[in-house]
């Protein structure tokens, strides 16, 4: 309990801390060196972590902070309207960084659920991997890389799709 505990609490805490070293960071240095790519590995790892109420989180505290700190450094922009627009811009960016981990997971999470599937169709040895075939023997992990190099089979539905695409 407490080591799956720790981990996510590791988990918050490096995207959080990435926050909180990348505001002081940029007070250190001013505004002549912009920082704010480096709020995008906290928006990264919250999204990734904690889905999409973690994104817009990490979006919404990476352009206060951002905003912040140019307050905080009396920027002096040529129009007051400025610093609204380099907010947005940022935002932007944020919110196009959070949307694309977002579908990467989503992505991750088909393929392991097609994986978890497909292993319960398949017996696999737990030992050395080896996969056990309709006729009931065993075959080795490195005797189906041989087998890999064969044509791919495809449903007709699948198949109509790809001839579609190839179509056009």
């Amino acid at each position: 309990m407490y080591l799956v505990i720790s981990r996510y609490f590791l988990k918050l805490i490096v995207p959080l801390s990435i926050f909180t070293v990348t505001f002081f960071l940029q007070l250190k240095l001013g505004a002549d060196a912009s920082l704010f790519p480096l709020y995008m590995l906290a928006i990264a790892g919250l999204s990734w972590e904690l889905g999409l109420y973690g994104a817009i989180g990490a979006v919404v505290v990476s352009t206060g902070l951002w905003v912040t700190s140019m307050i905080k450094l009396h920027e002096v922009y040529s129009s007051d309207y400025i610093i609204y627009y380099n907010a947005g811009a940022r935002t932007a960016a944020f919110i196009m960084v959070a949307y694309f981990i977002l579908m990467f997971r989503r992505v991750v999470e088909q393929h392991r659920r097609r994986m978890e599937s497909t292993r319960a169709l398949l017996n696999v040895c737990h030992g050395c991997g080896s996969l056990q075939g309709s006729d009931g023997h065993w075959i080795k992990l490195e005797e189906l890389g041989a087998v890999a190099n064969r044509q791919v089979n495809e449903c007709p539905s699948c198949r109509s799709v790809v001839t579609d695409r190839k179509a056009r």
